[in-house]
C-alpha cells in the first residue's frame, strides 16, 4: 500500500515539473520535448549557443561549436524516491571534466527535492563550461583535466538563460 502511495505522489510529481520543464524554453536558445506518454519520463533539450566540445580524437583539441547541443533527460522509475535523473548528451559533449567521453553527465551529489527543471540548468550550467560545475575530486573525463584546469571562465554570453537559481520548497526558480 506504501508503495502504491509512493508510485502516485511520483506521478503526480512528473505532471506538476512538466510546466517548469517548459518554462525553461527560449525561442532560438532553448527548445524542449517530451518524450513518450504523459506525464514525460524523458524530456529531449536542443540547446543553440557556443561552447567547446570534446575533440573527436585522441590527438585533438576541444573545439568551439554553436550548436545545436542536444541532450536528454530520463526519470527512471523510481524518480524521484531512489533514482536521480540521468542526462546524456546526443551530439558531441562539451569538453567538461565531469562529462563521460560518451556524453553522459556525472550530476554528482542529488537529492530528491531537485527538479528535472534544476537538472537541466545545471546541465547548462556544464554545457557552457561554469567553472563552479567542475569537480576535479569526482572525475569522468582525465583527458578534459588540463582543459577545464586551464578554462575558468565560462563561455562569455553563451547561457542562454539568466543564472537561474532553484528553490527546493518552490519548484521554481529566481533570477541573479
Amino acid at each position: 500500500m506504501a508503495e502504491n502511495t509512493a508510485a502516485l505522489r511520483a506521478l503526480a510529481r512528473l505532471r506538476s515539473e512538466s510546466e517548469l520543464m517548459f518554462s525553461l524554453q527560449r525561442k532560438g536558445a532553448i527548445e524542449i520535448e517530451g518524450e513518450g506518454p504523459q506525464p514525460y519520463r524523458v524530456y529531449k533539450v536542443t540547446v543553440f549557443g557556443e561552447t567547446y566540445i570534446k575533440p573527436e580524437d585522441e590527438n585533438s583539441k576541444p573545439r568551439l561549436s554553436s550548436g545545436p547541443h542536444v541532450f536528454r533527460i530520463e526519470a527512471k522509475a523510481n524518480y524521484p524516491i531512489k533514482d536521480a535523473p540521468i542526462v546524456q548528451f546526443l551530439t558531441v559533449p562539451p569538453a567538461h571534466v565531469n562529462v563521460f567521453g560518451r556524453g553522459q553527465v556525472c550530476i554528482g551529489q542529488w537529492s530528491p527535492k531537485e527538479t528535472l527543471a534544476s537538472e537541466i540548468v545545471r546541465t547548462l550550467r556544464v554545457l557552457f563550461l561554469d567553472p563552479a560545475t567542475y569537480n576535479f575530486d569526482s572525475v569522468a573525463d582525465n583527458d578534459m583535466l588540463d582543459f577545464c584546469h586551464g578554462h575558468k571562465g565560462g563561455i562569455p554570453n553563451g547561457f542562454p538563460l539568466p543564472c537561474p537559481v532553484f528553490l527546493d520548497d518552490k519548484q521554481g526558480y529566481i533570477e541573479k
